[in-house]
């Protein structure tokens, strides 16, 4: 394993109620890996921390897509990423979930690839990993 600092292998930033969270977290425990389960709606981010989160991705790999915002389209995918993580820090329910800390690795979606290589883990890629199946009451 490449990185163990705590007794979590990772940080889990989820959204209570997400079922695809869910399935995500049943899927870490399978292979057992320990994490820290965490509210990512609850937490107090700022612009520094979530850019981390988002190096080198664009705006569409960022956002929530389930956001009600995203789907009612109040939300201009075009405008700069600066702007648009201003918009999450005040509406955290467009910042796409899960956020993973993986010892000082930050990963945006729950990337099984990645989890593999930082955690030395052989888990499978299934697919539909992302999509929150409850119904969102934001």
């Amino acid at each position: 394993m490449l990185f163990k600092t705590t007794q979590y292998d990772m940080i889990f930033y989820g959204k209570v109620g997400c079922g695809g969270n869910a399935k995500q977290k049943a899927l870490l425990k399978k292979h057992n890996i320990n994490y820290e389960d965490r509210d990512i709606l609850n937490t107090q981010w700022s612009q520094e921390v979530l850019e981390a989160f988002f190096d080198g991705l664009t705006n569409a790999e960022i956002i929530n897509t389930s956001a009600p915002q995203i789907k009612r389209g109040e939300v201009d995918l075009s405008m700069p990423k600066a702007k648009l993580i201003e918009k999450m820090l005040q509406t955290p329910i467009l910042i796409r979930r899960p956020l993973l800390e993986i010892g000082k690795t930050k990963v945006c979606g729950f990337d099984i690839e990645q989890i593999n290589t930082l955690l030395s883990k052989e888990i499978e890629n299934v697919e539909d990993m992302e999509k929150c199946r409850m119904k969102s009451r934001e």
